[in-house]
């Protein structure tokens, strides 16, 4: 069985990015203020699309662990804006 990750690394630094343009915007939205941001997708079966339920999400740079829920869903919330790697296992 292979895992597909709907989000990436890629995300991540986006969410990173937006935070920090935002903070230089100076019209920045709440979130933004507080330096924090929020990682989450969903991790499905590469060959069926399907989700799968209870699989490890750890967020590498935090040695945090997240469980999908049964559609597949995972959340990091409340993390200091940067760079994470996400790995599923």
């Amino acid at each position: 069985m292979r895992l597909h990750l709907r989000s990436s690394r890629l995300r991540g630094k986006l969410t990173g990015l937006a935070l920090a343009i935002a903070a230089f915007a100076g019209g920045s939205p709440a979130w933004a203020q507080q330096g924090t941001v929020s990682i989450r997708g969903t991790v499905t079966d590469r060959a069926t699309e399907r989700p799968i339920a209870n699989a490890v999400v750890l967020l590498v740079e935090r040695s945090t662990r997240a469980a999908t829920d049964p559609d597949g869903n995972y959340q990091f919330r409340d993390l200091p804006a940067g760079q994470y790697t996400v790995t599923v296992r």
